[in-house]
């Protein structure tokens, strides 16, 4: 993946320029920068640098380029080799010329010449085209150029994009990811819109560490800035994959195909599939009943389907067998029990019942509060109240899976309504 830019011709440029006496007029005296020694060039270096600089202010290459090739066949003193360089980068790097902006970036780093306030972006040169040189995996010696670049003040997006690939490629992945994150806020302290590719990056690495809830984290920035369908469903699927495939939860499971719903990002017989025998499994006939007859009415699944018919058949056998939903809740006694009911009121679609029920659940307590406050929170959207339902998924509180999907609801809340 292709990430830091091209290096930058119009700040090298006027570098280039700056304090540049070889242009003097040879009846002039030079006077040195404090500190410093006097100036030391030749007539002859100054009768091709003189021009050289010249076409540089006027961006004209070729003779710039030809002019100082010139007098760096004549350059002997550190004074002329200097200047030489001070020349060469703005050109070797209008030519993309990795090898030649590190080499005269070598000299001027070098030289007592160089101007402390140019020392960051000198540091800059060298690192960038030393990281864009290298292969993947081998960019390491770009390191301490990039770090003390940051140190004297560069604040260019690339310093952090190049320096989380070198962080990951060396095994300090967290670093790596921090990086990634700076150069995220960087680009948007600029005015600019990260790539959706930075966000990919920063997730991948924590979804591979196993850090369900800093991936959600992220995840959800990258929704912030790119909210299509598309990128919901691809987000949620990656959530869910990361659960424990031993020991699968089932709420979790069955709320992440009702985020998916919710977000219309439920896309293809196999999503259908999924959610209808993951209600079936846990124990919602109701909400397979449901699902399966949403997907033949809109063409998802066909009604000669023998997968489907299987779970589907389950489902309406399981649900008889329950009975009415009004007689367990007239039996319920406990916060647990209220809730078990507000559920199966939920997957039937009487979303206001359900939430007669789930408010009972918390009065009583005893009951899963955070699973109680997100089904709450989700029975609401179903009715419209969505500043309740807000209220609703911002009472889900800790670390943890549910956690996590009341977030996705409220960023899908907050955001426009989603495009394909």
């Amino acid at each position: 993946m292709k990430m830091v830019s091209k290096l930058a011709i119009a700040s090298a440029v006027a570098l280039g320029i700056v304090a540049m006496p070889a242009s003097a007029q040879r009846n002039k005296k030079e006077e040195p920068a404090q500190g410093q020694p006097p100036v030391k060039v030749s007539e002859e270096f100054r009768k091709h640098a003189a021009p050289a600089e010249a076409a540089l202010k006027a961006g004209d290459w070729a003779t710039a380029e030809r002019e100082l090739t010139a007098a760096e066949a004549v350059a002997k003193t550190d004074d002329e080799k200097f200047f030489t360089s001070l020349m060469r980068m703005p050109i070797e790097i209008h030519k993309q010329s990795r090898p030649g902006i590190i080499a005269a970036a070598d000299v001027l780093l070098a030289s007592p010449r160089t101007p402390a306030a140019n020392l960051g972006l000198y540091n800059f040169y060298r690192g960038q085209a030393t990281f864009q040189s290298l292969e993947a995996g081998k960019r390491a010696p770009a390191e301490p150029f990039l770090l003390k670049a940051r140190e004297l003040g560069v604040n260019e997006v690339d310093v952090p994009l190049m320096l989380a690939q070198i962080y990951d490629e060396t095994n300090r992945r967290p670093q790596g990811v921090i990086e990634m994150g700076k150069a995220i806020e960087a680009s948007r302290a600029k005015g600019q819109k990260p790539p959706e590719s930075w966000y990919r990056w920063v997730t991948s690495r924590l979804a591979a560490a196993g850090d369900r809830s800093a991936t959600a984290d992220w995840q959800m920035r990258h929704l912030r800035d790119y909210p299509t369908v598309s990128n919901w469903r691809q987000v949620i699927i990656n959530y869910r994959n990361g659960a424990d495939k031993q020991n699968p939860d089932r709420v979790e499971r069955i709320n992440l195909y009702r985020l998916l719903r919710g977000t219309g990002a439920l896309a293809d017989t196999n999503d259908y599939f999924e959610y209808a025998s993951a209600a079936q499994i846990g124990g919602l006939p109701w909400e397979a009943i449901w699902v399966i007859e949403d997907g033949q009415k809109n063409g998802k699944v066909s009604k000669d389907d023998a997968d489907f018919n299987r779970v589907y058949n389950a489902s309406k056998t399981a649900a008889a067998n329950e009975g009415s939903l009004d007689s367990l809740a007239k039996a319920a006694k406990t916060g647990r029990d209220f809730s078990d009911v507000a559920d199966a009121y939920l997957a039937s679609g009487n979303y206001a019942r359900a939430l007669e029920l789930y408010d009972t659940a918390l009065s009583k307590g005893g009951a899963n509060t955070n699973a109680v406050n997100l089904h709450r929170g989700v029975t609401l959207v179903n009715l419209g109240r969505k500043d309740e339902a807000k209220t609703a998924f911002q009472a889900v509180t800790g670390a943890g899976a549910l956690t996590d999907i009341a977030k996705f609801w409220l960023l899908w809340m907050e955001l426009p309504p989603l495009t394909a």
